[in-house]
Parts: C-alpha cells; structure tokens; sequence
C-alpha cells in the first residue's frame, strides 16, 4: 500500500513539474540548457553532469539564500561579471554550457552566476522577476530581484576587491530581460549584453553612457525579434520586440548596439553555434 503510494506521490510531481516547465518554456526557458525533453530523469543527469564539470571551476556558494558559482584571480581592482540564467534554468545548467571560466583567468576577471526563485517541487527551475509579468514563480511572488542583484554586487566590491565601474550583466532569455530592469532602475552597471530577451519594463529613464550588446536569434520562435506571442511560447505575454528595446535604450541615452543572427534561435546553444559567446562578452568587456 505504501508502495502504491509513493508512485502516486511520485507522479504527482512529475506531472506538477511538467506544467510549470510547459508553462514558461515559451518565453522564458532556456531552450536547450534546461531540455525540451521535459523528463525529470534526463533533467536530474543534466543537473548532475553540469554540477560535477563546475566543481572543477567554480566555487560553489550561497548569498541571501541563493546559491550562485564564482570565480576570481587573486588580483584586485578587476571587472565582475555576472551572469543571469534563462528561465528554467539555473546558475550550474548556464555555467556548464557558457563556461567564462578560462576567459577570467586568461584576461584577469571575476565572474559570477547568481540563480533567481524555484518552485517548491522545482528547486532546480528559476525565475526572475524582470517586468511585463515574466516570469515564473519571481514574477508571481514579487520577488525584488533589483534589490537581490543590488545586494550582490556591493557585497562582491566589498569583499573581493571589484573595480565598482566596471560591473557587466550577461543575461540569458529571462535573463536577459533581468539584466535589463536592473540597468533601469540602478544604474550601477558598466555594460549589458543581453541574449534573446527584450526589455520588458516601461520605463528606463537614466541609462546614458552604459554600452549596451543586444544578441537575437532570427529564427526565434518562443521571443521573436518582431515581438509579440512566440508561436512556441505556451506564455501568454506579449512580448516586446527587439527594435522597440534598441528605440527605447537609444532614447534614454544608451550606448546600444544589436546583432541579429539569420540561423539562430532561441536556445543558448544554438546562438553559441552561431557566434563565440565568451570571446564576444570578453571583448565587450575590456573595449573602449
């Protein structure tokens, strides 16, 4: 009887986890970095491969409750960069596919990839609360990611000897759109690359200055570049397109510039195919 159940049990959260990946895998999820097989038992080897590959490269840490991966030389004075998953995703699934590690030892960086809110039977899925009702659980709770990131960074200036100037925000899908609410609502950042993720907040009044590198995939389905309902995003949010973002930024002051890849779509994977993602956000870092 017991036995019986456990497997009822069992099912209950796996059907649970299917719905809510279902839910935002349209809009927010990272495509390939979470799966599009949305079995749990080939998510679990994901999550355990990826956890055993950056234990080789990254520290692994918590900061207000939130685990989050770092690196550092043991230099002082140098840039931060901080990386922010796509929705579904989490700090071990991003890392273990963009891997900056050897471009922060190489060209003398910090980086870090801090994870948003879970669900209660999704530890492993996060969310951030990056405006326009996305995404997830961080949306829905109010979750003050601002505030979270805000947190992070001065902690980091603090204790690790980050140069303040020169903190840069990677974001990925739903991460993207995070690294955007961030810069317009703190302007404590030196530059934004964001990747297939639009911003999705109404107003970014005080952004002059910050160099800003929006990459899109045109054959994206779930965000696509004209904006709108993605036909493979189950989401129902209208997002906002990638023109509008560059109008917006532009207006407001930003130093924005926006690369659309013709064969690319969604997933970090398939814009990583297209373009060398960490040479790209190492040379955004460091130019002039």
């Amino acid at each position: 009887m017991k036995k019986i159940k456990d497997f009822g049990f069992d099912m209950a959260k796996i059907i649970l986890l299917i719905i809510l990946t279902s839910s935002i895998l349209g809009g927010c999820a990272a495509h390939h970095a979470v799966g599009n097989d949305l079995n749990p038992g080939k998510f679990k080897d994901m999550m355990k491969n990826a956890v055993a590959a950056n234990a080789k490269h990254y520290q692994n840490s918590t900061f207000n409750g939130r685990k989050y991966l770092f690196y550092t030389p043991n230099q002082s004075g140098i840039p931060l960069l901080i990386v922010l998953h796509g929705g579904l995703g989490n700090p071990d699934l991003v890392a273990s596919t963009l891997n900056m590690r050897p471009m922060a030892e190489s060209n003398g960086f910090a980086v870090a990839y801090l994870g948003g809110t879970g669900g209660r039977f999704t530890p492993n899925n996060l969310t951030w609360n990056a405006g326009g009702d996305c995404c997830g659980d961080a949306a829905r709770l109010n979750v003050d990611d601002v505030s979270y990131i805000e947190s992070f960074i001065r902690e980091m200036i603090k204790t690790h000897g980050i140069d303040p100037k020169r903190v840069f925000i990677v974001g990925y899908s739903n991460g993207a759109m995070m690294a955007y609410r961030l810069m317009c609502e703190k302007v404590n950042v030196a530059g934004i690359l964001a990747i297939s993720g639009p911003l999705m907040v109404d107003a970014c009044p005080h952004v002059s200055g910050i160099k800003v590198l929006h990459i899109h995939g045109r054959q994206d389905d779930h965000v696509p570049v004209e904006g709108g309902y993605g036909p493979k995003s189950v989401v129902k949010i209208k997002w906002n397109s990638v023109f509008n973002t560059e109008q917006s930024l532009k207006g407001s002051g930003a130093d924005i510039s926006v690369q659309i890849l013709p064969d690319a779509g969604h997933g970090l994977p398939s814009i990583m195919r297209a373009v060398n993602l960490p040479e790209i956000i190492t040379q955004f870092m460091f130019s002039k």
